[in-house]
């Protein structure tokens, strides 16, 4: 119900959310994205495709999530703190792709690397930035095609 409310805040009155076969949302010509986890949900529009993910800060890192999510070679970049950047990286450049999380992360995308907040990565072929954020104890991530896109977060 918190995605829907969080979406509420990025439309207009210009129409209803439809699918892509592949089970991406859009609307009225937008590329919209949805998350929410434990109590947070964030919601964002694009003119291209776009992809968010949401999820709280202090959530437990096991050896299995650290093997779910990162590839070998990742492992040597990201502490077992820093896993869950990774976990939101991943996703959203998944939504973004269309595929979402069918499989593991680590076999779908390839995080190439980073400057500052800023995540380089290659997800179904797609060289996409994923900017991350850290909100009210949470990492939201953004994932986008183009340094110019705009994206409007809620």
């Amino acid at each position: 119900m918190a995605g829907i409310f969080a979406l509420a805040e990025c439309l207009d009155d210009s129409g209803q959310v439809s699918y892509e076969s592949s089970g991406r949302p859009t609307m009225a010509g937008s590329y919209i994205s949805i998350a929410h986890s434990r109590g947070l949900a964030v919601a964002a529009k694009s003119d291209k495709l776009v992809g968010v993910d949401v999820e709280p800060v202090d959530r437990q890192i096991t050896p299995a999530l650290r093997k779910y999510v990162l590839a070998e070679v990742e492992k040597d970049i990201f502490t077992d703190t820093e896993t869950i950047v990774a976990w939101v990286v991943k996703e959203a450049a998944l939504k973004l792709s269309g595929r979402g999380v069918i499989s593991p992360p680590r076999s779908l995308v390839q995080i190439e690397g980073r400057t500052q907040n800023v995540y380089r990565c290659i997800a179904e072929k797609l060289r996409l930035q994923v900017s991350t954020f850290s909100r009210f104890g949470y990492i939201i991530a953004v994932a986008y095609e183009n340094s110019d896109q705009t994206i409007s977060i809620h």
